[in-house]
């Protein structure tokens, strides 16, 4: 009898042992789903986020198209003072995709070509010598830099051509 006890004792435990082996996997695979799953959503997140800025430019922008093409109304009454507010929103976003982005691969393949366009379209501004300071350096060199992707970037070289020489943004 005593034998009896002791082989169901080792098979309780091998069980036992089993069990919380098992348990220990599944506590795994639940850590990595919940860590893809907070990703995931914090992709989602930021891309709503941005979205919604980047919508509400635009939205400006419908209001007054000549903030599309400010060269063309730089001489307009008024038009200089209102352009400011939105050049200063256009670069406050553009910052902002450069904050959230880096080191989200399908964040940087999104906003990319908006960095670009807007960035182009907006550089004048930028370029002034009471603008480019209101933005980090690191930003500035970003986009001399080509953002995202580098010397494939349209945006490459650009800001050392368009600022003077004496801006710290220029290499």
């Amino acid at each position: 009898m005593t034998w009896e006890m002791s082989t169901w004792m080792d098979r309780l435990g091998w069980l036992a042992g089993l069990a919380e082996g098992f348990g220990i996997l599944v506590a795994i695979v639940a850590i990595i789903v919940s860590l893809l799953t907070f990703k995931r959503q914090h992709r989602s997140e930021g891309y709503g986020k941005l979205d919604e800025m980047y919508f509400a430019l635009q939205g400006l922008a419908m209001q007054d198209a000549r903030l599309g093409n400010p060269t063309r109304h730089a001489h307009e009454e008024k038009f200089p003072e209102k352009y400011d507010l939105y050049a200063s929103m256009v670069w406050n976003f553009l910052e902002t995709i450069y904050d959230r982005s880096r080191g989200d691969t399908h964040l940087c393949e999104t906003w990319q070509p908006i960095l670009e366009h807007e960035s182009l379209a907006h550089r004048d501004w930028l370029c002034l010598g009471k603008n480019h300071k209101r933005f980090k350096l690191q930003f500035r060199l970003f986009l001399n830099a080509g953002g995202f992707t580098g010397d494939r970037s349209p945006l490459f070289g650009q800001f050392a051509d368009a600022c003077s020489p004496s801006d710290p943004a220029t290499p």
